[in-house]
């Protein structure tokens, strides 16, 4: 079994897109070759995006170049210490409800886990799409509980 595992680190993500797209000789190379999906904050939501079949390392490259500043933008009141979180939600949020919309973890194609901590909640969570207690959690749902992973660790 082949297990693809991405880490988190923000626009950083766009390298885990570039190795995987020099890698790929087809569309098709990281669901040929890796049985299961892995990954927290931006390595869990380009995990959602590969395991749904949506998405080629190619596609992942050319979202970060041209989206990278509205995906990440940063809350211009965290400079003045009005705000905990130093980068908004606003664009990344879009990107997930446009491109991933209701998809739901069981309908990924490949087994995929993402690990978060729900700051709401001040709790550890693993998303599964093969935990049934899971399997019908948006998505969505799961890569933005993730995201906010990036404001405890800036």
């Amino acid at each position: 079994m082949n297990m693809l595992t991405l880490k988190g680190g923000g626009v950083k993500g766009i390298i885990h897109a570039k190795i995987l797209d020099a890698l790929s000789m087809d569309s098709d190379f990281v669901r040929e070759n890796f049985d299961f999906f892995a990954g927290t904050s931006i390595g869990g939501i380009n995990c959602i995006a590969l395991a749904s079949g949506r998405f080629s390392p190619k596609d992942l490259v050319n979202i970060f170049i041209n989206e990278a500043t509205s995906l990440f933008s940063q809350n211009p009141n965290w400079f003045l210490g009005l705000a905990q979180d130093k980068y908004t939600r606003f664009g990344i949020d879009h990107f997930l409800r446009e491109k991933i919309g209701s998809l739901k973890m069981y309908e990924l194609e490949k087994p995929t886990v993402v690990f978060s901590y729900d700051m709401i909640n001040d709790k550890y969570r693993i998303w599964s799409s093969i935990d049934q207690k899971n399997k019908k959690s948006r998505s969505f749902s799961c890569s933005g509980c993730d995201i906010c992973s990036t404001n405890l660790f800036p």
